[in-house]
């Protein structure tokens, strides 16, 4: 990974992940989103969670989407969303499966999404 673009986001790398997924979980499928989301959305979500504001998104393929990508694949292993490309430049959005409904609705959607990612962690 090349150098993180700001202090705030080398912290946010240094989370463990599965928990970071699980939090990235809640904060962008909380409140009914409609899904599929785009990814530009959940870069958006981890700028706000490193301190950065909810506006603040990246350009290219920097450290933020590297660790999004991560993110979302912890979220696909545990059978929570998974991951479509639509549109003429092919964008990706993040498609929440019955399983990821399930923890969405539940009494502690953290605790599930965490207990999910981690069973599903090699």
């Amino acid at each position: 990974m090349s150098k993180p673009i700001d202090d705030k986001l080398a912290a946010l790398l240094g989370e463990d992940k599965n928990i970071l997924a699980a939090r990235l979980f809640v904060e962008s499928f909380a409140g009914g989103v409609q899904s599929p989301l785009e990814f530009r959305k959940i870069r958006a979500h981890l700028a706000s969670m490193a301190g950065l504001g909810r506006l603040k998104i990246f350009s290219g393929y920097g450290p933020d989407y590297t660790l999004g990508v991560e993110l979302v694949l912890r979220w696909e292993r545990a059978m929570l969303a998974a991951r479509l490309f639509a549109g003429d430049s092919a964008s990706m959005y993040l498609l929440l499966v019955s399983d990821g409904e399930t923890v969405r609705t539940s009494a502690d959607p953290y605790a599930a999404a965490l207990a999910a990612i981690a069973s599903g962690t090699p």
